[in-house]
């Protein structure tokens, strides 16, 4: 998948390439959404496929599927990797076909998640190519690997039993951003102003949100509320719907924005959301990075309630405040009892991945 829709892989990216230690080479796709692209720093090369497109007919989609696989692998084989790193069920092909050239000791392989897929997950709902992929995985990767990741211990410990794998294996790499997002300047407060600013940004579908509850909420509010929802990946259905409701209050800008530019935007606002369901595991269990991207840029931040692994992050006494959000009877709440008190002191965030991937690579890479 292309690099531009993953910041956490491109903030990694940027941590390795940093480092003298390391001669990186990445194998992605071209995004097909008009990103910007990812600009490559020291020492690190970037070879790219063409991503097989949804609109294509099956066999230019397999056609695509395979060529792009031959491609990588025929060049991880000229790189001759000391360690592979790979993302997801996906890019299992290429890293599979080295590996099983090469002797256990001369390579180490980690394996990185940025998702929880169940088992019932891959039984019923992956696409055949994932399964396949998957499959492959449980019968040999998961017992090659040196280390495998998830984004948190919920979702390490329900991968561990899913897949009976060894713990000892395991690490947490949560989607913190980078310390460079820090908010210095956290002395707004929201009851000096009289509109409340909400903000939404990533992918966007109706049956996987509460997006529609929500914009209920902002259009009959009394208070003077505005919505604005910045996605670049939204269902058709998702965006008829917003467009249909012909509210000046709230406001979609399907362009989206680019990762780097995220921080300032963000700090024109006064609550970030974080609108999934808990409608699969993987939401259920999850801590999104927008919840991180928020606090950093001193967003107060409203989660469903529904979503177990964020009710570690939720405070009280300061701000940026985290709170747990009854979104289908939102309708019920005043604004006055959410928002902001005068009398709350900043607390300023501590979620940064430098801390994260110094660990990462000390103990999973160099280890």
């Amino acid at each position: 998948m292309p690099l531009e829709y993953y910041p956490p892989v491109t903030n990694f990216l940027n941590y390795l390439s940093g480092s003298k230690l390391f001669k990186l080479s990445v194998y992605s796709t071209y995004n097909s959404k008009n990103r910007k692209e990812y600009d490559s720093k020291r020492g690190t090369t970037i070879f790219r496929a063409k991503l097989p497109h949804k609109d294509d007919t099956v066999l230019v989609r397999l056609a695509n599927f395979f060529k792009y696989n031959i491609n990588f692998t025929y060049k991880i084989f000229r790189e001759k990797p000391d360690v592979l790193i790979y993302y997801e069920s996906i890019s299992v092909l290429p890293a599979l076909f080295y590996l099983i050239f090469k002797s256990r000791n001369k390579v180490k392989l980690v394996i990185i998640h940025h998702e929880y897929f169940s088992k019932e997950w891959y039984r019923t709902t992956a696409p055949i190519v994932v399964k396949f992929n998957h499959f492959l995985e449980k019968l040999y990767l998961y017992d090659r690997a040196d280390s495998i990741s998830q984004t948190n211990l919920d979702r390490s410990s329900r991968f561990a039993q899913d897949n009976n794998i060894d713990l000892n294996k395991l690490f947490e790499m949560p989607n913190y951003p980078p310390s460079c997002w820090s908010d210095n300047d956290a002395s707004f407060s929201q009851t000096e102003t009289n509109t409340i600013k909400f903000v939404y940004v990533g992918s966007l579908a109706l049956a996987y949100s509460h997006l529609e509850k929500f914009c209920e909420w902002v259009i009959s509010n009394k208070y003077d509320v505005l919505f604005d929802i910045y996605s670049f990946n939204i269902e058709r259905s998702t965006k008829e719907y917003l467009e249909s409701l012909g509210s000046d209050r709230i406001h979609l800008f399907t362009e989206g924005i680019d990762y780097e530019d995220l921080p300032k935007m963000l700090r024109e606002y006064d609550v970030g959301l974080i609108l999934y369901n808990a409608v699969t595991d993987n939401y259920k269990y999850n801590a999104p990075n927008k919840l991180f991207e928020y606090l950093a840029c001193g967003l107060d931040i409203w989660f469903s309630k529904d979503l177990i692994t964020s009710r570690n992050y939720v405070t009280e006494g300061f701000y940026p405040q985290v709170i747990q959000i009854d979104f289908e009877n939102l309708i019920k709440e005043s604004l006055e009892t959410l928002k902001r008190k005068p009398n709350f002191k900043y607390q300023k965030s501590k979620f940064y991945c430098e801390n994260i991937y110094k660990s990462v690579v000390e103990q999973r890479i160099m280890g």
